[in-house]
């Protein structure tokens, strides 16, 4: 039987790492993807004297051995779980999987459980509950979560003279499966999420490679490595929510680290309506603010009006009196207003195969990706 990690941590980090080989021409990448997501953990908590020892002794006792970790980032709070229990009322956040392993504790003790059901936010065990969980010493509240078998890569300590701050490292012994995308598609790639809502903003700029050759005599000479000019970001997951951090976090597993790409809008008004457009046309009306029309054609764009969200290619440009008429694919699903906004999609993806998260476990997410542009 696995020893089980029962202690809430204050912060709780997850790297999520990938192995992508990427092959690069002067006009073109190739990128492949050899296994799912690994996982690594840390949990860092400030405690007591007391505590201190007992936490020592814990890890001490199973430090080569095999653990049940608790995803505290998902963690599901109750005011008690009483012995015999054997459905509990959980977010309806799709961490929990039939049949998957989850901890039950109440920071000092716990028992490990597998899900048997799911309807709705109900979450039914396998088997009831043998222990009853109340609040503990130290603050620690009963509690429900998905659980991970892990093995301890170590504990680090730093002692104050009245407290003890301990950072515990897990990694998980299976890889995680990466979920189906639950953003928006388009093209079959994901669209990253609204930014007022998941994003704190994202920077960069473009770069142009080339190399600069010395022929030995003075002279030097630019030689382009590649021939288009990539865009390269950073952007900032901020979030607040847990069940907006689990999507969040699903979505990173299902991007392979720098395999798969996917679209980021500009969430800027590159382009104006000039005019309300309906249900099924094919073609909108902007204001004319582009020196050369033909730059348009091609682009991928999204157009956002309140929680609306459409995504078209421009096939055609054309002037019309002082606006651009523009023509597009797919039709429109809907119609749209002149206040509608239209911003540049840019298809990117991850720069790293190393990605870390840090959570609070009351539910906050953040996270720093960077991500660079691709073209097929």
């Amino acid at each position: 039987m696995l020893d089980i990690w029962t202690i809430a941590p204050s912060k709780w980090g997850v790297k999520i790492e990938s192995n992508t080989k990427v092959l690069s021409a002067r006009s073109k990448e190739w990128r492949y993807s050899n296994h799912d997501g690994r996982l690594s953990f840390s949990a860092t908590r400030m405690v007591t004297d007391q505590t201190a020892f007992e936490m020592e002794e814990r890890f001490k006792s199973n430090a080569l051995g095999e653990w049940w970790v608790p995803m505290f980032d998902q963690m599901d709070v109750h005011d008690s779980i009483p012995a015999g229990t054997d459905t509990l009322t959980v977010s309806p956040h799709h961490r929990y999987v039939v049949g998957g392993d989850v901890v039950v504790s109440n920071g000092l003790l716990g028992e490990h459980n597998t899900v048997q059901s799911i309807t709705g936010n109900q979450l039914v065990l396998a088997a009831p509950i043998t222990g009853t969980y109340t609040r503990s010493m130290c603050g620690g509240i009963p509690y429900v979560a998905p659980a991970v078998r892990c093995i301890s890569t170590g504990l680090k300590r730093d002692i104050s003279f009245t407290a003890t701050v301990f950072t515990i490292g897990f990694v998980a012994i299976e890889t995680m499966d990466a979920p189906s995308p639950t953003y928006d598609q388009y093209g079959g790639l994901s669209v990253i999420p609204d930014g007022a809502q998941k994003l704190d903003g994202f920077g960069g700029g473009i770069t142009q490679r080339h190399a600069v050759l010395d022929d030995g005599f003075g002279n030097y000479e630019v030689a382009q490595v590649e021939t288009y000019q990539r865009e390269r970001n950073l952007i900032t997951f901020d979030v607040f929510n847990k069940d907006i951090a689990a999507v969040v976090y699903d979505w990173l597993l299902s991007q392979h680290g720098k395999d798969v790409p996917f679209w980021l809008p500009t969430w800027r008004q590159d382009l104006t309506i000039a005019a309300p457009a309906g249900i099924g046309d094919s073609v909108i009306s902007v204001s004319n603010t582009v020196t050369d029309t033909l730059s348009i054609v091609g682009q991928d764009l999204m157009i956002w009006e309140g929680a609306t969200r459409i995504y078209v290619k421009v096939t055609n440009a054309a002037l019309s009196g002082g606006n651009i008429v523009l023509s597009i694919t797919p039709n429109l699903p809907v119609a749209i207003g002149a206040g509608a906004k239209i911003s540049k999609l840019k298809k990117v993806r991850l720069d790293s195969n190393e990605i870390d998260i840090d959570f609070i476990p009351s539910g906050q997410m953040v996270t720093e990706i960077s991500v660079v542009e691709v073209v097929e």
